[in-house]
């Protein structure tokens, strides 16, 4: 029978609930039609052909797709003839659905995941996917083939960044959450990721402790600008870089010293300021637009000045400098050690849980014991005599 969709229309499978029927002009090429569960019928067509394994010859079956969607009788007889000449040249039988997967590259999938993914997370979780998209994967991974991307070639790719560890993680984790996308589309059937070791994380808790804060504030006190201004609201409210960056005068309510945050780690926030923190914001030199900024141009300010000028302030603090987000660990110490209790700290500090809070809290307790025991020794009540330091020889 040759086979026409007129024809695989009439086709009827009987007690076995299956049937296999090959084409009449083209040797290999046959459709196969089934019972389903429901009681409807399933049409699929397929490539048949003899292969020997272990010295006995069997017949082998390759998935053309389902009739009518997408093939129809004479689109699937070119396709099959298209495979069964591969064969006999000694190439690899891809399908045309397999030949597309091939083809498709990880810059495709991309935009996919920019289209798909990005617009269900917070706008600034998206900010730092973009960036890292831009910069660390579609630079090394772009050109490369879907379905051809290694565990190898991600292990070596990783290993690259190993000097900036945190940024590495954070990329490989993007990387792998596109190729659970890839898996979601059918685009691949595996993720390499999986399996790759992130390097360890040093906690960041530097801080300004009460010998170098004098100093510090000296410092800061010289310097002028936006920048400047930026550093002193960080050191003064604790907030995360991006928060202050961010903040704009249409959320800012100066006579309740509240401020609403649209887009925090946590998500939407209404944080109340101290008195200093909002005598910044209010010598601020204009009432529109970004509470920070810069002069004349009116365009939100540079993290990476921002980290330039940090630095330099440490530098004539004569300190050993902390990073942006140092401020944050030093602004919460402090509180702690002032009294503030976990739940003070918690809403003051935007923290999602009273985990961080609880470590702040139990710093400043470790604090003063030590500042307790340093004034027992101190004054000696008891004449306890001092540990004597003898050195050893071999």
């Amino acid at each position: 029978m040759k086979l026409t969709d007129t024809a695989i229309a009439r086709i009827v499978p009987g007690s076995s609930g299956e049937v296999v029927v090959r084409d009449s002009q083209l040797t290999g090429f046959a459709v196969r039609v089934r019972r389903n569960s429901n009681g409807s019928l399933s049409r699929s067509f397929l490539v048949l052909y003899q292969e020997r394994v272990d010295g006995k010859r069997r017949t082998v079956k390759a998935m053309i797709g389902q009739w009518k969607n997408p093939w129809r009788a004479g689109a699937a007889r070119d396709e099959a003839a298209r495979l069964l000449e591969a064969r006999d040249k000694g190439e690899r039988m891809i399908s045309a659905k397999m030949a597309r997967k091939l083809a498709r590259t990880v810059a495709d999938l991309e935009k996919g995941f920019r289209n798909d993914h990005l617009d269900t997370v917070k706008p600034s979780t998206a900010k730092d996917y973009g960036r890292l998209l831009d910069r660390r994967i579609l630079p090394a991974f772009g050109e490369h083939k879907v379905e051809e991307v290694t565990r190898s070639e991600i292990r070596d790719w990783h290993a690259a960044m190993r000097k900036t560890p945190y940024s590495a993680n954070r990329a490989l984790a993007v990387l792998s959450r596109m190729f659970t996308y890839a898996i979601e589309r059918e685009w691949r059937t595996d993720n390499p990721v999986v399996g790759i070791k992130k390097y360890p994380e040093q906690k960041r808790e530097a801080w300004i402790d009460e010998h170098d804060l004098p100093a510090f504030k000296q410092a800061l006190a010289q310097r002028s600008g936006p920048y400047a201004e930026t550093i002193r609201f960080l050191a003064v409210s604790g907030w995360r870089v991006s928060e202050a960056l961010n903040m704009r005068w249409s959320d800012v309510d100066l006579k309740r010293q509240i401020v609403f945050l649209p887009d925090t780690k946590t998500g939407a926030q209404k944080r109340s300021i101290s008195t200093d923190a909002a005598k910044i914001i209010d010598r601020q030199p204009e009432r529109t637009g970004h509470v920070f900024f810069l002069r004349g141009q009116h365009f939100p300010l540079c993290r990476k000045k921002l980290r330039d000028e940090l630095i330099a302030v440490c530098e004539a603090a004569d300190i050993t400098p902390i990073t942006l987000h140092g401020l944050r660990h030093t602004a919460a110490t402090w509180s702690a050690i002032a009294g503030a209790n976990t739940m003070e700290l918690r809403e003051a500090f935007g923290w999602k849980t009273s985990q961080m809070a609880e470590r702040y809290v139990e710093r400043a307790e470790t604090l003063s014991r030590r500042g307790a025991e340093r004034a027992a020794n101190a004054i000696n009540l008891f004449d306890t005599p001092s540990a004597k330091v003898t050195k050893l020889h071999r």
